[in-house]
């Protein structure tokens, strides 16, 4: 099945798939609704009892990119008086 979007990963779930790509963990070392969201989106998998991340897991950990490159735009401070 192909699916023709990209999920919006929550930070916890991002971190989470990171983890697993890392290292293999064991289903305990992760938040549960975190491992079922990413199985579900087919990011990882679980092989005798351990997470492992898919290919398209891998894939989407190689092509994910800050939320905003764009540089902040300078501002000048204005000088205040204070009434005394």
């Amino acid at each position: 099945m192909m699916v023709s979007f990209r999920a919006h990963l929550s930070p916890n779930e991002g971190t989470t798939l990171r983890r697993v790509a890392l290292d293999t963990l064991e289903r305990g070392d992760v938040r549960e609704a975190d491992a079922k969201r990413l199985t579900a989106l087919e990011l990882i998998e679980t092989t005798d009892g351990l997470l492992i991340p898919t290919g398209k897991g891998l894939e989407r950990l190689q092509i994910e990119k800050p939320p905003s490159s764009k540089a902040p735009t300078r501002r000048r401070l204005k000088t205040r008086t204070l009434p005394v």
